[in-house]
Formats: structure tokens, sequence, C-alpha cells
């Protein structure tokens, strides 16, 4: 049982691991008990997911049809220096 979760379905979660040894193996197990078997001092760690709010897990939002334009039609500048006018 462990051979399989380190080997076989090292990289599944939980969840998926129970399913696939329930279909394909014929091992009817809680995701409980799996999830005990991963932790046992010696058996293969899943790797952490990534940080949340980090910033390699952010993205630019794409463009959406009806999305508002932020534009400054104004001759002043009010908060900074604008540039040349066209």
């Amino acid at each position: 049982m462990a051979t399989l979760l380190t080997t076989t379905y090292r990289d599944f979660n939980d969840c998926h691991a129970t399913e696939k040894l329930q279909e394909v193996e014929g091992l009817a197990l809680s995701r409980a008990t799996v999830r005990r078997l991963r932790q046992r001092p010696g058996a293969a760690r899943q790797a952490p997911p990534p940080a949340r709010g980090s910033i390699s897990a952010r993205r630019e939002p794409c463009a959406r049809m009806g999305a508002l334009v932020q534009l400054d039609a104004s001759p002043f500048a009010w908060l900074e220096d604008p540039g040349p006018h066209a």
C-alpha cells in the first residue's frame, strides 16, 4: 500500500489517489486513511502549493469587451506632469 502511494500515485492528491486505488487496484480505503499513510515518517511528501498572494501566482487580467478604460482628457495637470500635449 505505502509502496503504491510513493511510486505510482506519488503526484496524486489524497482524493484522487483514493479514487484510483479503488478503481485500478481494487483497494477500498478512505481519504483519511490515505492521508494518514502519507503522513507517516519516511513517507514521500507532496510539494506544498504556491503561497497565497505570491507574485508568481498572479497574472495580468485579460482585456474584456465593455471594460472601463480610464483616460485623462483634462488639459490640467491635476496630479502630475502629463507630458507634452498632442
